[in-house]
């Protein structure tokens, strides 16, 4: 999975996630209004140019050194990626440069909001999602009356939220709790005998409720 990142040096940089999770940048373009001011082959060939001033960026091709022994803590290691020029030297882009992106928060929870994924359950009386693991919350073969509860985690505004239920063939009490605001639908009291119903939600931060916005049930 990978995402694309605009920042205000004007260039992008791709954020990948691998199998466990970790998060790793790679640069993929230039732009205009601030592009790479040098471009050189390794930190030696950087190191012995002339005319940078506070801000430059460069782009080293190659990596140069002792991998297990970064430059950052006395080593000579200087990876290959983006560097800064501050104070008359290079710092690596593996650092100090990581500050200056401005990988805010909302585009890195955006991210998250992709790992987050379906929790399925078979019949219970009490659902209680799970925000901060899950943005669907599934249940199915329902046999008895369901109470969906406050999901428990850390909201933000804009978060979405899915509810799909179905019965085991029997139409089933619905009750909801208060933090679930209705905006121009109404909140189902029972599902349909053996039909899919599905709720949409959306935090909504300065109110503190999950506003209901959408009310699918099948046909």
């Amino acid at each position: 999975m990978s995402e694309n990142i605009n920042n205000q040096y004007d260039f992008f940089k791709k954020v990948n996630l691998d199998s466990e999770g970790n998060i790793g940048v790679s640069v993929i373009g230039g732009g205009a209004s601030k592009p790479f001011s040098f471009t050189s082959d390794n930190y030696t060939a950087l190191s012995s140019l002339t005319g940078m001033s506070d801000g430059d960026l460069a782009y080293i091709v190659n990596s140069e050194g002792t991998q297990w022994l970064p430059g950052t803590i006395g080593g000579n290691y200087y990876p290959n990626g983006i560097y800064i020029y501050t104070s008359s030297s290079w710092t690596s882009d593996r650092n100090a440069v990581s500050y200056e992106l401005h990988l805010d928060d909302e585009r890195l929870d955006s991210l998250e909001d992709k790992l987050r994924t379906n929790n399925n359950t078979t019949t219970t009386t009490s659902l209680i999602p799970n925000i901060d693991l899950y943005n669907q919350e599934s249940i199915s073969l329902l046999s008895s009356a369901l109470t969906i509860a406050a999901p428990t985690g850390t909201p933000s505004t804009g978060m979405k939220l899915i509810i799909r239920l179905t019965d085991n063939g029997t139409n089933r009490a619905l009750t909801w709790n208060n933090i679930y605001r209705v905006i121009g639908v109404t909140l189902p009291t029972t599902t349909t005998a053996d039909k899919i119903l599905y709720i949409g939600c959306i935090y909504n931060e300065s109110a503190s409720k999950w506003d209901v916005v959408a009310i699918k049930e099948e046909v």
